[in-house]
């Protein structure tokens, strides 16, 4: 996996992919770098679940992204979800969703082993365990919280660490 890969186009240039498959792809590929421990599945069987939370285009993207793919082991299961009762189940949510939507979700998934993934260093403040950070040079890059990861139980690999823009850490 590259730390950075262009997001857009340049005009009249169909060579570069686009934004939301770039988003696709490194969702997939954090899932190769982070461990859930047992208890993130509610069944032995259970799929690995990413939540999509709120209005985004990334859904088709993802699906393909994961197409025929695994996570540890298991199949991989896109959920659209309207609420955050509904997204908290999940393994990792993509959050595209208002401030009080994510504030119920972050109380909703408090020290279970959820990966949240939003696109703003805001969003890292506000509790969430990745962020897209997207560069003036048509980069998407990535923000970590390590205090979240920790808090949720969740281990994310020194490589992943290595290739994120910037590690939060404390509060």
């Amino acid at each position: 996996m590259m730390a950075t890969v262009p997001a857009r186009a340049a005009p009249n240039d169909g060579s570069a992919p686009k934004e939301t498959a770039v988003m696709a792809a490194f969702l997939y590929n954090f899932t190769k770098f982070i461990d859930w421990p047992a208890a993130a599945y509610g069944q032995p069987d259970g799929p690995f679940t990413i939540a999509i939370l709120g209005a985004t285009t990334l859904s088709a993207e993802l699906e393909q992204a994961v197409r025929g793919r695994k996570v540890g082991g298991r199949e991989v299961v896109i959920r659209l979800c309207r609420t955050a009762a509904e997204a908290a189940i999940a393994q990792m949510v993509f959050v595209m969703a208002d401030d009080a939507t994510l504030r119920e979700l972050l109380q909703r998934v408090d020290g279970r082993p959820v990966v949240l993934v939003g696109e703003s260093e805001r969003f890292l403040r506000q509790g969430g365990t990745i962020a897209f950070l997207f560069e003036a040079d048509n980069k998407v890059r990535f923000a970590i919280n390590m205090t979240a990861a920790d808090r949720a139980g969740l281990r994310i690999s020194a490589q992943l660490q290595k290739l994120a823009k910037s590690i939060l850490r404390g509060n």
